[in-house]
């Protein structure tokens, strides 16, 4: 916990602009009465969509009950897409396979947030039951 509270004065010494440490907690629920897997991400996006950067992602987890805690973490530096932009464009990312087809994954995305580079810490708290919700995709990630 030491080096978290030293990272933004080593960041400023080192000449980057700032660094944003964003968190995202949830509950994700199943009624489906199955085991059921999920993999979550958040992305900071950018103009040109293959610079995304991932800030943390959980890895597919498969669980048999019907709740399941989730915990994101990362460090984000200034958002350099775009010359002079001072904000990030955060977007979380669910994949699951909570459907009557339990081999169907389906995706769900939590609407993009802009976030002023300025800030320290970001906490999201993202909780949903995701049962047969999504689009209809072939992979986790």
């Amino acid at each position: 916990m030491r080096f978290l509270s030293s990272l933004p004065l080593l960041l400023t010494l080192l000449g980057v602009d700032s660094a944003t440490y964003f968190t995202a907690t949830g509950t994700l629920s199943c009624d489906m009465h199955q085991p059921w897997c999920y993999y979550i991400s958040m992305v900071e996006k950018d103009t040109i969509g293959i610079f995304d950067d991932k800030i943390d992602s959980s890895g597919v987890h498969c669980v048999s009950r019907k709740d399941a805690e989730y915990k994101l973490a990362g460090w984000q530096l200034s958002d350099g897409d775009v010359i002079e932009n001072r904000y990030y464009e955060i977007e979380l990312n669910l994949t699951h396979n909570c459907s009557c087809t339990q081999n169907e994954k389906r995706k769900i995305v939590r609407p993009v947030v802009s976030e002023s580079v300025y800030q320290f810490r970001i906490h999201y708290d993202w909780s949903l039951n995701v049962t047969q919700d999504g689009d209809v995709v072939s992979e986790y990630w």
